[in-house]
């Protein structure tokens, strides 16, 4: 999510409830894929207009852009890429937490940590 590309970065940092309503875009990971659609469409009824960008993003991105002959666009990070719901079901990690950590020291040991290597 890019609060700051729509310049609201600084109400999500002082106001809760703003940032709660944010926190709502980000928590569709959390709802089963086949419920995504629904829960988006139900966001974009709830949330304030300032949001749209947001959820445009998000649809572009993660779910895919419907077409006029009712199919959608394949998205570019399909939803078993980003969705945890199962892997919250089943006790499995519901982060790449692991592979930064392991991207993390493996650009310490290189001593890239603090450049842009190119190929």
């Amino acid at each position: 999510m890019h609060l700051s590309s729509c310049n609201l970065l600084g109400r999500y940092n002082s106001d809760p409830e703003f940032a709660l309503r944010a926190k709502m875009i980000t928590s569709l990971a959390c709802v089963p894929e086949a419920d995504v659609v629904t829960a988006i469409a139900e966001l974009e009824n709830y949330l304030p207009n300032e949001f749209e960008p947001i959820l445009e993003r998000f649809i572009d991105n993660y779910i895919g852009r419907l077409r006029n002959n009712g199919t959608r666009v394949p998205p570019t990070f399909p939803s078993a890429i980003w969705s945890v719901y199962f892997r919250t079901l089943n006790g499995r990690d519901r982060t790449n937490n692991f592979a930064e950590t392991c991207h993390r020291k493996l650009f310490l040991v290189l001593g890239l940590l603090n450049t842009h290597p190119t190929l």
